[in-house]
Protein backbone atom coordinates (compact mmCIF):
# COMPACT_ATOMS: atom_id res chain seq x y z
CA UNK A 1 0.00 0.00 0.00
CA UNK A 2 1.33 3.08 -0.91
CA UNK A 3 2.19 5.96 1.68
CA UNK A 4 -0.49 8.07 0.73
CA UNK A 5 -3.15 5.23 0.58
CA UNK A 6 -1.52 4.40 3.92
CA UNK A 7 -2.41 8.09 5.26
CA UNK A 8 -5.93 8.31 3.98
CA UNK A 9 -6.58 4.96 5.70
CA UNK A 10 -4.96 6.66 8.94
CA UNK A 11 -7.34 9.81 8.81
CA UNK A 12 -10.48 7.94 7.69
CA UNK A 13 -10.50 5.89 10.66
CA UNK A 14 -9.51 8.71 12.65
CA UNK A 15 -12.86 10.38 11.80
CA UNK A 16 -14.85 7.38 12.35
CA UNK A 17 -13.79 7.15 15.70
CA UNK A 18 -14.43 10.89 16.08
CA UNK A 19 -17.50 11.08 14.71
CA UNK A 20 -18.59 7.60 16.17
CA UNK A 21 -18.28 9.21 19.80
CA UNK A 22 -19.57 12.48 19.02
CA UNK A 23 -22.71 10.61 17.49
CA UNK A 24 -22.79 8.33 20.47
CA UNK A 25 -23.15 11.84 22.88
CA UNK A 26 -25.65 13.37 20.51
CA UNK A 27 -28.10 10.25 20.79
CA UNK A 28 -27.82 9.78 24.32
CA UNK A 29 -28.32 13.54 24.48
CA UNK A 30 -25.14 14.69 26.04
CA UNK A 31 -23.73 16.73 23.14
CA UNK A 32 -26.44 19.10 21.20
CA UNK A 33 -25.62 21.56 17.81
CA UNK A 34 -27.55 24.15 17.50
CA UNK A 35 -27.61 27.53 15.15
CA UNK A 36 -28.59 31.48 15.17
CA UNK A 37 -31.17 32.86 12.97
CA UNK A 38 -31.04 36.37 11.59
CA UNK A 39 -33.09 38.48 13.90
CA UNK A 40 -32.32 36.82 17.40
CA UNK A 41 -32.90 33.19 18.77
CA UNK A 42 -31.13 30.23 18.61
CA UNK A 43 -32.39 26.64 16.77
CA UNK A 44 -31.41 23.13 17.82
CA UNK A 45 -30.00 21.56 14.86
CA UNK A 46 -28.88 17.85 17.00
CA UNK A 47 -31.34 15.89 15.05
CA UNK A 48 -29.69 17.56 11.68
CA UNK A 49 -26.25 17.28 12.75
CA UNK A 50 -27.07 13.18 13.40
CA UNK A 51 -28.24 12.84 10.15
CA UNK A 52 -25.33 14.30 8.43
CA UNK A 53 -23.10 12.36 11.42
CA UNK A 54 -24.55 9.24 9.96
CA UNK A 55 -23.99 10.12 6.13
CA UNK A 56 -20.33 10.92 6.86
CA UNK A 57 -19.76 7.65 8.57
CA UNK A 58 -21.40 5.70 5.83
CA UNK A 59 -19.23 7.76 3.50
CA UNK A 60 -15.75 7.00 5.66
CA UNK A 61 -17.49 3.27 5.95
CA UNK A 62 -17.43 3.35 2.21
CA UNK A 63 -14.20 4.53 1.61
CA UNK A 64 -12.55 2.47 4.55
CA UNK A 65 -13.91 -0.36 2.32
CA UNK A 66 -12.40 0.36 -1.31
CA UNK A 67 -9.21 0.52 0.55
CA UNK A 68 -9.65 -2.50 2.16
CA UNK A 69 -10.78 -4.18 -0.89
CA UNK A 70 -7.84 -2.88 -3.40
CA UNK A 71 -5.76 -3.93 -0.64
CA UNK A 72 -6.97 -7.49 -0.66
CA UNK A 73 -6.77 -7.72 -4.61
CA UNK A 74 -3.39 -6.48 -4.43
CA UNK A 75 -1.71 -8.59 -1.73
CA UNK A 76 -3.83 -11.76 -3.89
CA UNK A 77 -1.88 -10.38 -7.13
CA UNK A 78 0.72 -11.03 -6.20
CA UNK A 79 4.19 -8.54 -5.26
CA UNK A 80 4.20 -5.61 -8.47
CA UNK A 81 7.23 -5.88 -10.19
Amino acid sequence: MTEAIEHLKNWCADQHKLLSKNLDLMERGLLHTSEGRVGGGVVDTTDASIARTKESLAELESVLRIIRDDSAEQAADGPSE
